[in-house]
């Protein structure tokens, strides 16, 4: 009998061994890795899931299920995905980072379903220390932008500008510096946002890190030249038009390139001395002056220039045998620009007759109405 209760018990706790005895122990934090990124000081944590190993350890618990000659629970398949995905893991902290600061983990997953599945849970919580942060030098905005030129030539709104990159630091001089909406010329005031653009990854290789983000970084320039083209008549004053129209006077010289049509349109009889016009220009008056401002969306137009003054005079031409006919006849100034200080200046050495006409209308439409489409047109001066 004793024989016979001894195996009894023996067969006993054999199969309660079994039954309580867990198949696999399993450290979760064997399926966790921690990535670090950033640099010391500015660094950032993640915890990531080892997917591969973790299914591996649920496999070999399968198994162990089917080995089992006794088992305490029925357990499914949906059992074991539903174990895995139970599995969670958190950080303490996960930014602004050093290399040696600790970092508590805490793992859990279902305990439930690990009892059912014979599985035993090591390691729900753990402390780690930060460590390969790389040790970078650290850029603001004013460092990326402290040798930088924004160098401006022309005169204004035909201002061009170009970028030049005095760094003597690697790192900087490698950045690229560009406008941020980028046109064709500039005038006085304008406002010229450039981005220093670089990757952050590529900074962080090289050991640098710049302590804003890369669409952050940009720089605002005001566009700034000594001299601009007139492009108002409120600029123009009346001193300058007397100016011009005085230095007009010289241009009339000669008026055989014009005599003959202002004859015909006046139904005289244009008369020649060895088959050369003998046209002579007579008093010319002032009589009144146009500003003609090109707008801006045709600027750059090879034949347009940023503005033409037009003074209109009050004349005569006459011939050998003495008859004359009134007229009138245009002079042109172009591209007048203020100097730095507020003058008005202009080439006025070399005027020149650029249209004449026996009829005021058809004047007008020559240095008026004809530009209004492409030109801003203001009556100056006039007396």
């Amino acid at each position: 009998m004793l024989t016979v209760c001894f195996f009894v018990i023996a067969i006993a706790g054999f199969i309660a061994y079994l039954l309580f005895t867990p198949y696999e122990t399993l450290a979760l934090n064997k399926y966790y890795t921690v990535r670090y990124d950033g640099y010391d000081s500015n660094g950032t944590a993640e915890i990531v899931l080892d997917k591969d190993r973790l299914d591996a350890a649920i496999d070999a618990v399968k198994t162990d299920y089917r080995e089992a000659f006794i088992h305490l629970h029925s357990c499914t398949d949906a059992d074991y995905d539903d174990f895995a995905a139970s599995f969670t893991a958190s950080l303490s902290r996960t930014d602004q980072l050093s290399n040696g600061d600790m970092i508590g983990i805490s793992y859990a997953c279902n305990m439930a379903l690990a009892n059912k599945l014979n599985v035993r849970i090591e390691n729900a919580n753990e402390t780690v220390t930060v460590e390969g942060l790389p040790v970078v030098t650290i850029l603001t905005k004013e460092d990326l932008f402290k040798d930088l030129s924004v160098n401006c030539s022309g005169i204004s709104p035909d201002v061009t500008v170009s970028i030049v990159n005095n760094s003597p630091d690697p790192f900087i001089k490698s950045i690229v510096y560009q406008p941020l909406t980028p046109k064709e010329r500039y005038a006085n005031g304008d406002v010229v946002s450039v981005r220093a653009f670089f990757n952050a990854e590529d900074a962080l290789a090289q050991l640098y890190a710049v302590n804003c983000p890369p669409e952050e970084c940009v720089n605002d320039y005001t566009v700034s030249v000594e001299q601009s083209y007139v492009t108002d008549a409120y600029q123009l004053g009346p001193v300058f038009v007397e100016e011009a129209a005085s230095a007009g006077m010289n241009a009339f010289t000669n008026a055989n390139e014009y005599g003959v049509r202002i004859f015909c349109e006046a139904n005289l009889v244009p008369v020649y001395v060895n088959k050369q016009a003998t046209f002579e220009w007579g008093d010319a008056r002032f009589r009144s002056a146009y500003l003609k401002c090109t707008r801006e969306e045709y600027l750059g137009k090879s034949e347009n220039h940023y503005n033409d003054l037009d003074i209109v005079y009050e004349t005569s031409i006459k011939q050998a045998n003495g008859v004359s006919c009134p007229c009138y006849a245009v002079v042109r100034f172009s591209d007048l620009m203020i100097e730095p200080d507020g003058s008005v200046s202009a080439d006025l050495t070399h005027p020149k007759v650029m249209s004449a006409d026996y009829k005021a209308d058809n004047v007008h439409k020559t240095v008026a109405t004809a530009f209004e489409g492409t030109h801003i047109v203001t009556k100056v001066g006039a007396r």
